[in-house]
């Protein structure tokens, strides 16, 4: 099975530089290990939960291990800000209009645009940083 825990701990230190407070979810890290590519959820966000808000100018630290035989890795992950006016007053009509379960473009378009929960949904997903020091 091979030494599947690091030897270190890691830590993403990631910097809300916009200037509305900003929430993060659904950390991800990957690693390749003999040519496969492995997707497992990251450990908590700041060590306590999965879901988190940071003001602006604030920073979140994101605690990861991987694999001491990977080759490589790299951290992904959602975060949201609220939308806009018009979509926080007209998302509940777009929820009851669209509901997710129907033709997935459409929902998820507006789901990503604010028009279904008032945020804004983004992803960020990192370079590839070899795991070799």
């Amino acid at each position: 099975m091979g030494n599947f825990y690091s030897e270190r701990l890691m830590v993403a230190l990631v910097t809300n530089s916009t200037q509305r407070t900003i929430g993060f979810e659904l950390p991800v890290v990957q690693w390749e290990a003999n040519g496969v590519v492995i997707t497992a959820l990251a450990n908590l966000w700041g060590g306590t939960n999965g879901l988190c808000s940071v003001g602006t100018k604030q920073v979140m630290p994101l605690p990861f291990e991987i694999p001491t035989d990977s080759t490589k890795f790299r951290i992904s992950f959602e975060y949201w800000r609220e939308a806009g006016p018009l979509q926080r007053l007209l998302s509940p009509i777009s929820r009851k209009l669209f509901p997710r379960d129907i033709t997935p473009p459409l929902p998820q378009r507006l789901f990503r645009q604010g028009w279904m929960d008032g945020r804004l949904h983004f992803n960020y997903e990192g370079d590839w940083k070899t795991n070799r020091w």
